[in-house]
């Protein structure tokens, strides 16, 4: 059964409870508010004629005429003490009213009393009350008062056919309605659901879900929905450029390590030739281990790897790379800046591979005659650790791509004798500093040179 059947019944089935119960309630009220009036008429009709009743010493007992309080619809029957009937109305022709034991019992108590019972087919309402006028313990007469249902009971009778037609209609309105209703909400959930079988069948998550109604629940659906594609579409776009990328990072020290090797082994006698070829197989050799050690921390970064977390001064780092730094300087001036403390929580090695690298990068396109600073600063809750160069810069258009996955910045090459990146070492880095819950930021100026900043969360020691 689909949603839209279940949605539709179980719509349909609301109104017809609610229908019924109305109908219900309402006929019931009525049905008592009508009893109620011929209640109250039948009483008023039975003290009227109790209200005749007179004892006179000339004539003794006197009561009114019952056809005196009759009408065409209203019966009157007065019983004696002994409960025969006395008088009684010209409409009941010579038939008495229902003498009910019980209801006389009651009278004969002092009580008045109510019933209902079948006439010629029909429902008849009967009052029936005993004077006060007692005689040997027991009422001087008990008048009965009956009225036909006949009005009521054909009233009840088109109400219910009403109630029965109008509840059939309405309940086909309703269901054509909310048929209509259910079909007009659920239709971006059938689109969605086309364009999923679409993106099966054709593998183009490109489509998007077309939607112009509400931004209700089914809006934000759709909504939610495009947005997933757009993330998806992107995600492939990422890897597919990933594959390429890496197939190429990958693919050219191969290529130059399978050349040198057929050199050697076409015999090159030349022992200066042949350490050549095989420095330059050294070389690519780990170029090639580089690129396949910084996939292999990207995948560990999308599976979600952490790392330890102890006090760490980040000062201290600085400190360690501030050598290595010099040792690669080549021609460029590597100094301290500001020196914090800078104590923080975290990988001790990954968070030095880091400053590292980003002290490497820094060098590595910075020219002959440069500088490079190392800074750390405590700000508030937070550690910075600043790489200042004065070196060549990025453009501006280029500073939102830098940390993509083996993006390299167009025109920008590194000094003469350092080997170009692969593209992988600010990816890995942004990771490693978001993965200790703080963030990477970059500020370039083409000609002046680049600062990168490592933000991390400061370490309160109580």
């Amino acid at each position: 059964m689909s949603l839209r059947l279940r949605l539709t019944l179980a719509n349909v089935a609301l109104v017809a409870v609610s229908l019924i119960l109305f109908a219900l309630l309402s006929y019931l009220a009525l049905d008592r508010l009508g009893l109620r009036e011929v209640d109250d008429t039948l009483q008023q009709r039975a003290e009227s004629v109790l209200d005749s009743l007179r004892v006179r010493p000339e004539a003794g007992v006197v009561i009114a005429p019952a056809e005196q309080f009759a009408t065409p619809d209203t019966y009157v029957q007065v019983l004696g003490p002994s409960g025969s009937v006395v008088s009684r109305s010209d409409n009941l022709g010579a038939r008495s009213l229902p003498i009910d034991p019980t209801l006389v019992a009651d009278n004969m108590a002092g009580r008045t009393g109510y019933i209902i019972t079948q006439v010629d087919g029909g429902r008849m309402r009967i009052y029936s009350a005993p004077s006060s006028l007692l005689v040997g313990g027991r009422p001087l007469i008990i008048v009965q008062v009956g009225r036909l249902l006949t009005e009521l009971d054909r009233t009840l009778a088109n109400l219910r056919l009403i109630y029965a037609l109008g509840t059939a209609l309405t309940l086909l309105v309703a269901t054509l309605l909310s048929a209509g209703i259910i079909s007009r909400g659920l239709r971006p959930i059938a689109e969605i659901t086309a364009v999923v079988e679409r993106i099966e069948r054709a593998e183009d998550v490109s489509q998007r879900v077309v939607y112009e109604g509400p931004m209700d629940e089914v809006g934000r659906l759709a909504a939610t929905f495009n947005g997933m594609l757009e993330r998806l579409e992107r995600a492939f776009a990422a890897q597919q450029r990933f594959v390429a990328d890496a197939s190429h990072a990958l693919r050219t020290p191969l290529t130059a390590i399978q050349g040198n090797v057929e050199l050697l082994l076409n015999g090159i006698h030349d022992p200066t030739e042949q350490r050549i070829s095989l420095q330059a197989i050294r070389q690519e050799t780990g170029r090639l281990s580089r690129v396949v050690s910084d996939l292999l921390l990207l995948a560990q970064a999308d599976a979600g790897q952490s790392f330890q977390h102890v006090p760490v001064e980040m000062m201290t780092i600085v400190l360690d790379v501030y050598p290595q730094a010099r040792t690669l300087a080549d021609g460029v001036t590597v100094s301290l800046g500001h020196e914090d403390i800078g104590l923080v929580a975290g990988d001790p090695d990954r968070l030095k591979e880091v400053v590292l690298n980003l002290t490497d990068n820094a060098i590595k396109y910075t020219p002959v005659g440069g500088q490079v600073t190392l800074s750390v600063y405590e700000d508030g809750d937070w550690v910075q650790v600043e790489i200042a160069d004065t070196g060549q810069g990025i453009p501006p258009e280029h500073l939102q791509h830098i940390f993509e996955r083996f993006y390299r910045v167009p025109g920008v090459k590194a000094r003469a004798g350092r080997p170009a990146g692969t593209g992988l070492g600010l990816p890995i880095a942004q990771w490693i500093i978001e993965s200790h819950g703080g963030r990477l930021t970059v500020a370039s100026e083409v000609g002046r040179g680049t600062t990168f900043t490592i933000w991390l969360p400061r370490l309160k020691m109580e």
